[in-house]
């Protein structure tokens, strides 16, 4: 069976136009079975604007439940995908989120009874698509000027004391390719350059709604969609926000805030229905609704 976790996790933010006191949204994926090809997700809010996962603890107990729910073991490994983090928050993302997934390991094996189980083997990625970088062959074929999916690089370009590579896994329209940027800011798992940029890459054709390659690791894939379903949750209750604008003349930037997050909390409440999972019904915990 199974010993590894494969995770995802990405944060949507709101517009800066939009009202005080609106909440960004975390998500967090989990893979439960040993193709890694089924995910189950989990959702908070967090205050507005902020990157790093406030609740990833939490989150991440639920997706160990999934895991043992179907597997009926504890996993070893964790492989995650981050997505949507600058080079400045890498310190931020292992002192914070990483350590967080630690506590949400250790309070899982508790909540089972699980007396002995070593420390599990953590490599954290980090996944960035927001670059200028890009790549073509000396001698391009006329039909297509792309580089061919695939291709890695890894020298050169990158720098010389991280774990970071350029990967193409996938293969775009003619002269519109991108790589995607990874880089790996914690490796418990040992891996070596060569076995993560080979697995990333096998790990894109996974894709659920495609048999062909995507552009970027699946699970921060499936982080940013289940991100963008739940924030269309919400976007009745942002609108009516602006109805009753008369009563918002004459309060204070700090009580509109203090409303709108009390208004939030109740519409996430109500989304949920108990649901500590996410805001939509806990039938669909098990499924990815989201894609």
């Amino acid at each position: 069976k199974i010993d590894t976790i494969i995770l995802g996790a990405d944060v949507t933010h709101t517009q800066k136009d939009s009202k005080v006191g609106v909440k960004s949204l975390a998500a967090v994926v989990g893979s439960v079975d040993e193709n890694f090809g089924l995910f189950g997700g989990s959702m908070r809010s967090q205050e507005r604007d902020q990157e790093i996962v406030d609740g990833m603890a939490d989150m991440f107990r639920e997706r160990l439940r999934a895991f043992h729910k179907k597997q009926n073991r504890v996993p070893t490994k964790i492989l995650y995908y981050r997505d949507g983090v600058d080079n400045g928050q890498y310190y931020a993302v292992r002192k914070d989120e990483i350590s967080k997934i630690r506590v949400g390991y250790q309070k899982f094996c508790r909540e089972i009874d699980l007396s002995e189980h070593p420390d599990p083997q953590i490599t954290c990625v980090v996944v960035t698509k927001r670059h200028r970088t890009r790549f073509y062959p000396k001698t391009p074929p006329s039909s297509n000027p792309n580089c061919i999916q695939g291709t890695c690089v890894d020298s050169g370009v990158t720098h010389p004391n991280y774990f970071d590579f350029f990967l193409q896994s996938h293969n775009p329209g003619p002269g519109t390719t991108k790589p995607t940027y990874y880089i790996a800011i914690e490796n418990g798992m040992g891996f070596t350059a060569t076995e993560l940029q080979d697995f990333t890459n096998m790990l894109c054709y996974t894709y659920v709604r495609t048999t062909s390659p995507v552009g970027y690791a699946p699970p921060a894939y499936y982080a940013d969609r289940l991100c963008d379903r739940a924030r269309c949750y919400f976007a009745n209750f942002l609108r009516d926000l602006d109805e009753d604008k008369s009563k918002k003349k004459s309060m204070t930037e700090a009580q509109i805030k203090e409303e709108t997050t009390r208004l939030w909390e109740r519409r996430f409440a109500e989304e949920n229905q108990g649901n500590t999972h996410g805001p939509w019904h806990e039938k669909l915990n098990d499924t990815m609704f989201w894609m």
